[in-house]
């Protein structure tokens, strides 16, 4: 599934269910800048070979406990 269906599809459900909900499609280097914002992140296969940065190299994961 594309990025851009996985947004639409989770928008689809958030507003079916009555619920707030923000969903962004962001570039790993956007990442840095929009992290503080969230809540959860959803890493796309594209970029899971950064998993282990974004988990535990980055100054942001380590604060944020991001597993």
């Amino acid at each position: 599934m594309s990025t851009s269906l996985l947004v639409d599809s989770m928008l689809t459900s958030a507003q079916e269910h009555s619920c707030a909900l923000t969903v962004e499609a962001l570039s790993a280097g956007e990442y840095a800048d929009k992290v503080d914002t969230c809540d959860v992140i959803l890493i796309a296969p594209q970029i899971r070979h950064l998993r282990k940065y974004l988990r535990t190299g980055s100054v942001i994961g380590k604060a944020r406990g991001i597993n």
